[in-house]
């Protein structure tokens, strides 16, 4: 499961809105939909997105330092959507 869908299913079934949460919280609803949806290149990014995930987490009493290392390892290794295709070596004989 990805850092978004577990803070989505846990909001979710706390019975929260993204627009409560961004009330309670002080974070804009684009960044915690940005979150929520994996799309992390619409966060400000770096120590922004780590702190907004972390408050997230505690606000939702999630592990944050569990959800931040998942993080950390999600935005590491990018899902890769097509087939590498490695071409054959030239071999050039003299």
């Amino acid at each position: 499961m990805t850092v978004g869908e577990c803070l989505k299913q846990a909001r979710i079934k706390r019975n929260r809105t993204v627009f409560n949460v961004s009330n309670e919280l002080n974070i804009s609803i684009a960044y915690l939909e940005a979150i929520e949806n994996n799309e992390f290149l619409k966060t400000p990014g770096g120590v922004y997105t780590v702190g907004f995930i972390r408050v997230y987490a505690d606000y939702l009493n999630l592990d944050s330092t569990e959800v931040i290392n998942q993080y950390k390892t999600q935005i590491a290794l990018p899902e890769i959507h097509e087939p590498i295709e490695i071409t054959k070596a030239i071999h050039i004989f003299h």
